[in-house]
This record gives structure tokens, C-alpha cells and sequence, in this order.
């Protein structure tokens, strides 16, 4: 039968999001969460934390030293003081992109962490940041 056109639009974001992706990249990437020297920390904002939430669970599975930073901002301030050289911020920003996050990704910047980024095709202002940038197609035919 025929495919609708929102799965249709679905499946090209997919295409068009990984014909824009390395092999380099995502190895480089896939590295970085592999290296058991450092911590991974992710986070996400308003309607994204629950994918930083979720691929947090899963590399808890096979990786030491893995955390969620939920909740308030000052408790993301408060693991700051934990981040360093070694360690990776995955962060999860779309529009409208969260100002706190931003904040956030710039201290954690300064601070030697190297970011990895999922974002959508406009850039979440996290990208000036980010080590690696992952930028999700999203264009559909709907508002939501």
C-alpha cells in the first residue's frame, strides 16, 4: 500500500541525517563513550532529556561512571566540579533551544569536556562547543 506521507518524511529525515554522518565521526564518537578512562555525563532539555535519560541507561549497562544530569540547573552546576579533561557531555538541544544548556555547555567547554551534541539541522548555539555535532533532519508535514 501506499506509505504515508509522515512516514515518508520520517524516513527521509533518517537518510538525509546519516548521509551528513562519517564513518569517521561516529567512530570517533562511538570511541569517546568506549573510553573507560573518563566519566560520561548526559543531559537533555525540556522535551529531549528523556532521550539523555534513555541512552544514559543503556551505556550504564556496559559503562562505569555514566550519569543522568536531571533536575535543577544548580544541580547540573554542582557536576561541574566532577567534569574534566577525560570526560564527554552528551547534550540533546532543539529548538527552541534551552539557555540553561547553553550556559551549561560553555562552563563544561572552558572546563576541558569535550562535547558530542545531538541537535537538529538549525544548530542548537551548542555546536560553537561541541568536539562532534550530530544534526537530526526534522522537517515534516506537520506542526508537530
Amino acid at each position: 500500500g501506499a506509505v504515508s506521507p509522515m512516514l515518508e518524511a520520517t524516513l527521509d529525515n533518517m537518510r538525509e541525517t546519516f548521509r551528513h554522518l562519517s564513518d569517521k565521526q561516529l567512530a570517533d564518537i562511538v570511541a569517546k563513550l568506549a573510553d573507560r578512562r573518563g566519566k560520561t555525563f548526559l543531559i537533555g532539555g525540556r522535551f529531549t532529556d528523556p532521550l539523555a535519560r534513555y541512552m544514559a541507561a543503556h551505556l550504564a549497562i556496559v559503562q562505569p561512571n555514566v550519569f543522568h544530569l536531571a533536575g535543577q540547573e544548580s544541580v547540573w552546576r554542582d557536576r561541574l566540579i566532577d567534569m574534566g579533561k577525560r570526560d564527554v557531555l552528551v547534550i540533546f538541544d532543539i529548538r527552541r533551544y534551552q539557555d540553561s544548556l547553553i550556559r551549561f555547555a560553555e562552563t563544561a567547554h572552558q572546563r576541558g569536556v569535550q562535547i558530542v551534541l545531538f541537535t537538529d539541522q538549525w544548530l542548537s548555539p551548542i555546536a560553537r562547543f561541541a568536539r562532534h555535532v550530530i544534526a537530526g533532519r526534522t522537517a515534516v508535514p506537520s506542526a508537530w
